[in-house]
């Protein structure tokens, strides 16, 4: 007879590894950028890009390392700054498009 334990802990093993999955799927079809290299082409710092477009500092060092996906208004506002296409700069990974 199955105890109540082995069955909480099967659940939690199922969450877990389903949790795990999601990820890496997420992982798989992550928005990646061009930013870092548009930035540097244009000879600007992280800290003036990120006055130009209005954000933090943080927020680009975040988005050139692709830790953070930004929000649509986010992605304008460094479109604008750097002047170049939201579709340049930011595409989806299975999109193959690169430096």
């Amino acid at each position: 007879m199955l105890t109540l334990h082995f069955v909480k802990n099967r659940i939690l093993y199922v969450i877990v590894k389903l949790h795990y999955e999601v990820e890496l799927i997420l992982k798989k079809r992550g928005v990646r950028n061009n930013v870092r290299s548009r930035r540097r082409a244009l000879d600007i710092t992280q800290d003036e890009l990120a006055k130009k477009a209005e954000v933090t500092r943080q927020t680009i060092i975040a988005i050139e390392k692709e830790r953070y996906e930004p929000t649509i208004g986010v992605a304008l506002l460094i479109s604008k700054a750097l002047g170049d296409s939201v579709e340049n700069l930011f595409y989806l990974e299975d999109d193959e498009q690169g430096d």
